[in-house]
């Protein structure tokens, strides 16, 4: 009777056990993917950003024309001049990124004719992939470790001069920027880990990237491709998702979340040990194993109880009758069997002692619900905030994108000024006169400066480095210079007068004149940009406020305006 008084009462609490345990790890297993993909969707994100600058910086070596005129010559003349020009062209290019470690140029038989490491000068690599996938196209896919085990990479692609090909450029440039996204581990426990591998020849996954319980891993460590059950096999065979029932490197069985980037043929994950995601829900096993032992335990003892409370009265009453069989009547015996309500005291106590276990059961369930509530509502801030950082993420990439593009056509317009005018000064039919070339050449590389100064001022700011040069000068006079500039710039078909008004007198200010400088500029230069015919000019009035002078400077034109739909 013992036993079954306790599957009855132990059955429905298994029950209702069971499936809250089950609703608990659909839970966790949800709110982990969910987490796994967003960060998976981020890495993706910066991988492809990487990729696209790694491209661009590659286009701006192979498009350079006075490095592609300089290896033509060498490869028709065999001149030394020719070759300090190259090398001279790749140190300037090597000191302007700080990832760049070497770059070498070689001609069509694979020999490298000019380098930043001069010892490299003569060597043939004809048979070298970066040498011949570079013949081909521009390409970055090459990775390899130096003699110091640094994980390096080729951006080598062909030098074309009207269709003619020249030879190739190969820069062997770090990886940090790719090494430095998949080093971070915030947000994945302590098993979690993003990784990025490739597809050999033969089909393995190579890992391109060190792996967290593996530094060295990196063009080390293979996966054979009839691992199928491993998310690195999967995200290289394009399936994109997630994934709770796959096996890592290590033999581990993991929740991950998978990317594949088409345009490199390379596989990302997002992975964490299933262990660690479940061990909140291994707590709550052990507490519901905890609490269904002792509510047996209290079981058995209240039944124990029970049935000696029922026991002793029936014996009572056996004694009685046992008495009466005799002939004993005497009422004092079954009143003594009768008035005894000890035993029924007993029962009553067993009874409260069920119902104190009933409430001690209901507070333990909503505590666990409360738990569960709680974690929760943490993956879901988790998430969220994680979402907001993807937001500000792509933001401040959009930003840098337009500011790179802006500048860089900025930069394209003095700097090929200057090669021009210094490709005809060195021309014996120079049409206009040297010094006048030289002076051309000067005043671009000036606004080259400005330009440079400019890009300096948005890091500082964003560092909050800025520091103001304050000076006196005349208002009027740095005018009157910045439309002299512009006349000598104004294109052919654009007939537009720069006036300067408001100029009769002398305008001294204390102020950074570099910056005042750039600012006017870059107003005049707005308003040619939409003036065909016409007038740009620059006012300057002065206004007297409590023993202050207030400067304004206008600059107005007759231009086409900005457009209604496009104003803030």
């Amino acid at each position: 009777m013992i036993l079954v008084f306790l599957l009855i009462s132990v059955f429905p609490i298994a029950i209702f056990g069971t499936i809250n345990y089950i609703n608990t790890e659909k839970q966790i297993i949800n709110d982990t993917l969910s987490k796994l993909e967003a960060i998976s969707e981020i890495q993706e994100n910066r991988v492809e950003n990487i990729i696209d600058q790694n491209y661009e910086r590659l286009s701006s070596l192979t498009s350079r024309l006075q490095l592609r005129i300089a290896l033509n010559d060498h490869n028709v003349n065999g001149t030394q001049q020719s070759q300090e020009l190259m090398n001279n062209i790749l140190l300037a290019a090597k000191s302007g990124i700080s990832s760049f470690k070497d770059i070498h140029i070689l001609n069509p038989k694979g020999d490298i004719v000019a380098s930043t490491d001069k010892e490299q000068i003569g060597t043939n690599h004809a048979l070298q992939d970066f040498f011949v996938k570079g013949k081909q196209q521009n390409d970055i896919s090459i990775f390899f470790k130096d003699n110091n085990q640094n994980l390096r990479q080729f951006l080598t692609g062909p030098l074309l001069l009207e269709g003619k090909f020249l030879g190739v450029v190969s820069i062997v440039s770090d990886a940090e920027n790719l090494l430095s996204q998949f080093a971070n581990y915030e947000g994945l426990g302590e098993t979690g880990e993003s990784i990025m591998a490739k597809r050999t020849p033969e089909g393995d996954a190579l890992y391109l990237t060190p792996l967290r319980f593996d530094k060295n891993a990196a063009l080390q460590t293979m996966l054979p491709k009839d691992r199928t059950n491993s998310p690195t096999l999967q995200a290289l065979s394009k399936n994109e998702g997630t994934f709770d029932n796959l096996v890592d490197y290590r033999g581990q069985s993991v929740l991950a979340a998978t990317r594949y980037i088409e345009s490199m043929d390379w596989g990302l994950l997002t992975k964490i040990d299933k262990a660690e995601a479940f061990a909140p829900l291994d707590n709550v096993r052990n507490f519901m194993i905890l609490s269904g032992i002792t509510l047996g335990t209290l079981i058995v003892i209240a039944s124990l109880y029970l049935g000696r409370s029922i026991a002793k009265p029936i014996a009572k009453l056996r004694d009685a009758a046992r008495e009466i069989s005799k002939g004993n009547f005497e009422a004092e015996t079954i009143e003594k069997a009768d008035d005894d309500t000890s035993d029924t005291d007993e029962i009553k106590e067993t009874a409260s002692s069920f119902e104190a276990m009933r409430k001690y059961i209901l507070l333990t369930n909503r505590n666990l619900e409360k738990l569960v509530q709680s974690k929760t509502k943490e993956l879901q801030e988790a998430n969220q905030q994680l979402e907001v950082a993807n937001r500000q993420l792509e933001t401040r990439d959009k930003m840098q994108k337009e500011f790179i593009n802006i500048a860089a056509h900025e930069l394209r317009t003095p700097t090929q000024a200057i090669l021009g005018y210094a490709e005809i000064s060195q021309s014996q039919d120079l049409g206009i006169s040297k010094d006048e070339a030289l002076s051309k050449i000067v005043k671009n590389a000036e606004r080259l400066q400005r330009l440079t100064d400019d890009i300096l001022d948005v890091a500082r700011i964003e560092s909050q480095t800025l520091r103001l040069d304050n000076e006196e000068f005349d208002l009027r006079d740095m005018a009157a210079s910045i439309l002299d500039d512009y006349r000598d710039r104004i294109q052919n078909g654009k007939n537009v007068d720069l006036v300067l008004l408001n100029a009769d007198k002398p305008t001294f200010v204390v102020a950074d004149k570099g910056r005042i400088y750039r600012v006017i500029s870059n107003l005049v230069g707005n308003a040619l940009k939409f003036t065909k015919s016409g007038t740009v000019s620059i006012s300057i009035e002065v206004k007297n406020d409590d023993n202050k002078k207030e400067f304004i400077v206008s600059v107005k034109d007759t231009g086409t305006g900005i457009d209604g739909d496009i104003m803030p």
